[in-house]
């Protein structure tokens, strides 16, 4: 993959080199093919997956680069040392701050954006609250006083993607909890339908796990809905 390609697009702070040609993304792990130096693949997923996510060009000036000449006319008169006149460019208030600048222009490292995604998920979840709360205006702009760097997801981000992320992520832990752990289980079933007519069959799993440390019992449960 060519060096020069990758340093000019700002794509690549959101993807990781998974081969000579292959990229994958930070936010979905989806692998795609990059041939010859083209990111075009990689443009087009953030747009269609992850509309939220914010490309930031880096529009630093090469090191070494110097300022144009000014042309001078030959005619023209010079001021001397003593007669120049200090004029400000910009008053103190006026001037971006290095940190201001950083943070509303610098876009979160994927772990940490990663991070609060999945805590906006366990909210949904435990509170029972919707996913349409990410257009709601004043919510926007709680977000942004709280961290101006973090995009929210989407609505369709949020079901397709991050919701079945973790949900692997959880599932995984607790299968392997209880294969490791587990010592008696009890299962209990509950039928139930829906607003639109649909059946479905809850299946609880009840289960006891040992505590190493202390040597006491303690009790989880796991919800698996069909």
């Amino acid at each position: 993959m060519e060096t020069v390609n990758r340093k000019r697009s700002a794509v690549w702070n959101h993807f990781m080199e998974n081969g000579p040609k292959k990229a994958k993304c930070s936010y979905c792990s989806s692998e795609l093919s990059v041939s010859g130096g083209n990111v075009g693949n990689l443009n087009r997923h953030l747009k269609t997956k992850h509309p939220t996510i914010k490309l930031v060009e880096d529009r630093q000036q090469p090191i070494g680069s110097a300022d144009p000449e000014p042309n001078i006319h030959p005619d023209a008169s010079v001021e001397t040392k003593d007669e120049r006149k200090f004029t400000p460019r910009a008053t103190f208030s006026s001037q971006l701050s290095i940190k201001n600048y950083t943070q509303s222009t610098k876009p979160l490292p994927p772990r940490r954006a990663e991070q609060i995604d999945e805590q906006l998920i366990k909210m949904f979840a435990k509170g029972h609250y919707p996913f349409r709360m990410v257009e709601d205006v004043e919510f926007k702009k709680l977000i942004s006083l709280l961290n101006p760097q973090y995009a929210l997801p989407t609505r369709k981000t949020i079901s397709e993607s991050i919701l079945q992320k973790l949900y692997n992520k959880c599932m995984e832990k607790v299968k392997s909890e209880v294969k490791e752990e587990g010592q008696a289980f009890c299962l209990t079933t509950d039928g139930w339908t829906s607003i639109n007519n649909d059946n479905f069959i809850a299946l609880t799993v009840h289960y006891k796990l040992f505590c190493k440390k202390n040597g006491h019992l303690s009790k989880e449960l796991f919800y698996s809905y069909y």
